[in-house]
């Protein structure tokens, strides 16, 4: 088959699974990154490594979005045992490559995160995302108008930084490694108090203000709700772990999985049924409460 042929063939499947392809696709079988389209400028996302010889095969992926698929030209037609071996050296050899180009990019990432964090100050507490969400600043440091967190590890070992504007508008630093890893909004997990777990920041300062006597991190998203605890769970496990869900669809399925593998408690907030829906998390019910008594 021509080598064009391929190269369209590989790209269509690219497009199939949500991936806007590079322009130019190269076939010397090592890891190349690109831009995808709607990301930052600055970042390389999407990622591809394609081999020509014998049975033509590659994998692509989306780093961000956790997109990761392999290809081959004949993987919906029986191939000999020999072939298919070959084919499955070759993913395993992808994966490789994908695996240490991450790596390294994590590692870059780390360094950089540490680097901005070092040259945030303090807070400000009249910061217009703390006032309207009724929470004090804790791990949050400040720069250019920018709260900003930081993302670390059960060891302390930081990753990665969120970013909240005084909009509201989250961004995290291009290329950090999220999955697993946690905000740490008050004191570090040990087996001395519980361990509160949370989606967001603003839910999480509010659980701290609350709960002073204890460990509160956020896992900043639903998805990674399970990864956080798992990790907690890993390194102390006889500490009670308290899951606090976002009570929205997601939210809350998301919730119970990682309350459910790590036995650990599920507490969720409860709305008036006439707002229910409307208002979602802990700091939601929080500054309701708080409104209403300035209204008695």
């Amino acid at each position: 088959m021509k080598l064009s042929k391929i190269i369209d063939h590989f790209k269509t499947e690219m497009i199939n699974k949500g991936i806007v392809p590079p322009s130019q696709i190269m076939l010397d079988g090592q890891l190349h990154r690109f831009h995808i389209e709607g990301d930052n400028r600055a970042s390389r996302n999407g990622w591809y490594v394609l081999y020509t010889d014998n049975i033509p095969s590659g994998a692509f992926g989306n780093w961000k979005t956790g997109i990761n698929q392999t290809w081959s030209i004949k993987a919906s037609s029986h191939v000999g045992l020999s072939v298919g071996l070959e084919l499955q050296r070759k993913m395993v050899v992808a994966k490789k490559l994908r695996d240490e180009a991450k790596a390294i990019e994590y590692k870059k990432t780390a360094a950089l995160a540490k680097e901005i964090y070092d040259r945030c100050h303090t807070a400000d507490p009249s910061n217009p995302y703390l006032l309207r969400k009724r929470i004090k600043a804790f791990c949050a440091h400040q720069l250019d108008g920018r709260l900003v967190l930081p993302i670390i590890d059960t060891e302390g070992n930081q990753w990665s930084l969120q970013f909240i504007l005084s909009n509201g508008d989250k961004r995290f630093l291009s290329g950090g490694a999220i999955k697993g890893h946690f905000i740490p909004i008050q004191n570090r997990p040990t087996n001395d108090v519980s361990i509160l777990i949370c989606e967001g920041f603003a839910t999480g300062a509010t659980l701290a203000q609350v709960y002073s006597d204890t460990c509160v991190i956020a896992a900043c998203n639903a998805n990674n709700l399970r990864h956080v605890a798992v990790h907690i769970r890993d390194k102390l496990p006889s500490i009670e772990l308290i899951i606090c869900a976002d009570a929205d669809e997601v939210g809350l399925v998301k919730a119970r999985e990682a309350a459910k593998d790590v036995g650990g408690i599920l507490r969720a907030p409860k709305f008036p049924k006439d707002i229910a829906g409307k208002l979602t998390d802990f700091n939601d019910l929080f500054c309701l409460h708080v409104s209403q008594e300035m209204l008695a």
